[in-house]
């Protein structure tokens, strides 16, 4: 046998009795921020993951946030990637109406969501008219993940509002949260809320939390999670940059009490100065890193255990990135996971973490 075969087999050999042996780890590295991870390179504000079979889709809020020289938002666009840095585009899965069909979802397409249940796949998206009146929440439905996705609520919103948010709970019931924060049971397939919209907490009267009651900001972009017995939402809020906290309760729609700290975030000097928030230092662990990072997501990541996902602005290019870290839930709370890339060992933090981390995702 020649000696490059015999070297060859020698080296498949080797990994078959490493693999064999269950003593090769699989590893997942990324570094964060992640850059220009769209097609495009504009990134997406308000990014939703979801893992389904070998692929992560994601959509989000796409550039332009709005009406910018005379271009409207296209509508909800939907990428997919096996990898979580580089997504392909698919499409728009629920795309702007031309003005001629006078719907009320002409403009907007903020902060969309996906959601999976039973087979059926929905979309939630913030929607309004070109003049940003009766900005509202739109549903639609497909049979498939990647569509084509049909529009339940076209004659008219779910309810008036923004950032959609859907659950199941344990015993099947969906409820739908939005900003504000306020909360509801849904029926998905009509769309029609099942009981009334109620606000669950709201910012700390007369208090200089980071959380606390401030002319020009609230609550924003819910995500409900459920341990054990004890539900969890995420929210963000907007006084000193961008940061997101947790509120927890023992029911879906009862008894919301947020934690006194974030979680995750960004903070500023000029946020601060226009909102009225105090400036601290110390918060974050790479607070030097970033100027705001927020409206977030959970979901599966590469090792099966949870991850979160939020859009970040550092303070280097200002252009809105994506980060991505592992969290811990347990009963003292959630927290995000600073990875060493060398030792795997995990620090709880404040995130997001900055740079290159590396997990353990199989033998």
């Amino acid at each position: 046998m020649p000696k490059r075969l015999s070297k060859i087999l020698t080296l498949l050999l080797a990994v078959a009795a490493c693999i064999a042996a269950a003593g090769c780890a699989t590893r997942f590295s990324w570094s964060n921020p992640i850059a220009n991870y769209t097609p495009d390179g504009k990134g997406l504000r308000d990014p939703f993951i979801l893992k389904e079979g070998q692929y992560w889709y994601m959509t989000g809020t796409m550039s332009p946030y709005g009406i910018v020289d005379g271009r409207h938002p296209e509508g909800v666009p939907l990428y997919r990637s096996r990898d979580l840095k580089k997504w392909d585009f698919l499409g728009i899965m629920v795309a702007r109406p031309d003005d001629s069909e006078n719907k009320w979802y002409q403009e907007r397409f903020w902060a969309p969501e996906l959601f999976a249940l039973n087979g059926r796949y929905y979309i939630t998206v913030n929607c309004c008219l070109n003049d940003g009146s009766n900005h509202g929440m739109l549903l639609a439905a497909a049979d498939n993940i990647e569509g084509p996705y049909t529009v339940i609520t076209d004659d008219r919103p779910i309810a008036y509002g923004n950032d959609a948010h859907l659950f199941v709970d344990d015993d099947g019931k969906t409820y739908l949260f939005c900003s504000g924060i306020m909360g509801a049971e849904i029926d998905l397939e009509t769309g029609e809320l099942k009981t009334k919209l109620k606000t669950l907490f709201s910012p700390i009267k007369g208090s200089y939390a980071w959380n606390g009651e401030r002319k020009g900001v609230g609550f924003e972009g819910p995500y409900v999670i459920k341990h054990g017995d004890t539900y969890f939402m995420f929210y963000s809020t907007w006084a000193r940059g961008y940061e997101v906290g947790i509120a927890r309760s023992n029911s879906p729609l009862e008894g919301w009490e947020p934690d006194p700290d974030p979680i995750l975030g960004g903070i500023n000097e000029n946020s601060c100065m226009n909102y009225g928030g105090l400036y601290e230092t110390g918060v974050y662990k790479y607070q030097d890193k970033y100027r705001e990072a927020g409206h977030n997501c959970v979901f599966t990541g590469p090792d099966g255990e949870k991850w979160i996902a939020a859009h970040a602005y550092d303070y280097v290019d200002g252009e809105v990135k994506l980060v991505i870290d592992r969290i811990a839930i347990g009963d003292d709370g959630i927290f995000v996971l600073d990875i060493d890339p060398k030792t795997g060992a995990a620090t709880e933090i404040k995130g997001p973490t900055w740079g290159r981390r590396s997990v353990k995702t199989g033998r």
